[in-house]
């Protein structure tokens, strides 16, 4: 978990963990001396570089423990599973290098990087860029890639076996690869892979018509009541003009393909950004 500063990650052969960070000693006032800082987090710095490092089952959990903005580096042995969850809207960027486990990361507000990953990767952001570069591909497991606010930049093996799924709402997609496209479309708001446009509301149902009586309480079977006055006719209502409709690329596209005769799932999905989808060069 990560409020502030950047993360980077380093894979490594090794079977260890190792950690850096930028920590400044000192920072709390005398006043607080014999005491612990309280956090949200229920974190402490029991490492000494303002991180709390707590060891689940087979699983390391790693909390900043600081109110420093604090930039932390990790080398982690390369085929762990990562999870990354920063909390808060200051986080910085998120990076990871030579990993060969799953990834997943979800931020606010963070760009993101990851390079030389076999994945799957399972990564979204509100607010930031998605580089991902695949050395290889896990063949059994799909990757999902999304950002409201960016671009999204993927960079496949030439040899790699994939269905790809790309959806834009503003935005182009770009490629190098020789894909077999199977389905191309536009679409219009809520009309997304995925998604359904909602049902039209039911109208209601029309009021019954109260029963008639007269002074003596004799149901009115038929003719006009004599002691209401006849309602005047509604003038009927004039037709509509159809509404002309914006040409539906304006809303957005989205484009099936398979590489090398299709493969594991890869979805890209991005609302005010571009797709680059190319080949390692």
């Amino acid at each position: 978990q990560l409020s502030r500063g950047n993360l980077s990650i380093q894979g490594s052969k090794e079977n260890q963990l190792k950690l850096f960070t930028n920590f400044e000693q000192g920072q709390y006032p005398e006043r607080a001396a014999g005491l612990k800082p309280l956090r949200p987090n229920m974190a402490t710095d029991n490492t000494g570089f303002g991180i709390d490092v707590t060891q689940v089952k087979s699983s390391y959990v790693i909390k900043e423990a600081t109110s420093q903005r604090l930039d932390i580096q990790l080398v982690l042995p390369q085929n762990v599973r990562l999870v990354i969850s920063p909390v808060g809207w200051q986080t910085g960027n998120i990076s990871a290098m030579e990993m060969s486990g799953e990834i997943e990361i979800s931020s606010n507000n963070s760009n993101i990087q990851l390079f030389n990953v076999s994945g799957p990767v399972v990564a979204n952001t509100l607010n930031g860029d998605i580089e991902v570069v695949f050395k290889d591909l896990n063949p059994d497991k799909p990757s999902a890639i999304s950002n409201i606010s960016g671009f999204i930049d993927v960079t496949l093996p030439e040899k790699a076996a994939t269905n790809l799924q790309m959806v834009n709402l503003n935005g182009e997609t770009f490629t190098d690869l020789d894909l077999d496209i199977v389905e191309e479309k536009f679409f219009g708001p809520g009309n997304i892979w995925g998604m359904r446009t909602p049902a039209p509301p039911t109208p209601p149902t029309p009021p019954t018509p109260p029963v008639l009586t007269d002074n003596k309480g004799n149901t009115l079977t038929g003719g006009a009541n004599p002691y209401i006055k006849p309602e005047k006719p509604e003038k009927p209502e004039k037709p509509e003009k159809p509404v002309k409709l914006a040409p539906p690329v304006a809303e957005g596209q989205g484009i099936r393909g398979k590489l090398n005769g299709g493969g594991v799932e890869i979805s890209l999905h991005s609302i005010n950004g571009d797709i680059y989808l190319r080949k390692i060069k």
